[in-house]
């Protein structure tokens, strides 16, 4: 993963950490409680204004993740996924910067076969 230097200007292009998924045999050994905060820490170096994800509310709210919406940004969510699944973690250089998560092409280009 590259880093951009701090103080960049973040407009326009902004991280996102989606999706994220540990292996079933894996899970609740804290490994990806340890790679969010990890990133979260990353990403608050480089000076972001704050972290975009999608997934579930009830499980990412403990890592400070919340409902962007309350922020000015919308998701372009799936059918069937909850309204909050959208969620934003204001970092050290918040600021509001609202508007359409947009994913590019080769998100959106994914199939399986």
């Amino acid at each position: 993963m590259d880093i951009p230097r701090p103080r960049r200007r973040w407009i326009g292009r902004l991280p996102h950490l989606s999706p994220l998924a540990v292996l079933p045999g894996h899970q609740r050994r804290g490994a990806g409680s340890a790679l969010i905060a990890a990133i979260v820490d990353a990403v608050d170096l480089a000076g972001a204004p704050f972290l975009l994800l999608e997934g579930s509310p009830g499980f990412y709210s403990r890592f400070g993740f919340q409902d962007a919406r309350i922020h000015g940004v919308r998701f372009p969510l799936p059918p069937g996924a909850p309204a909050g699944a959208g969620q934003l973690r204001p970092l050290t250089s918040y600021r509001r910067l609202a508007g359409r998560v947009r994913y590019p092409p080769a998100f959106l280009a994914a199939t399986i076969e």
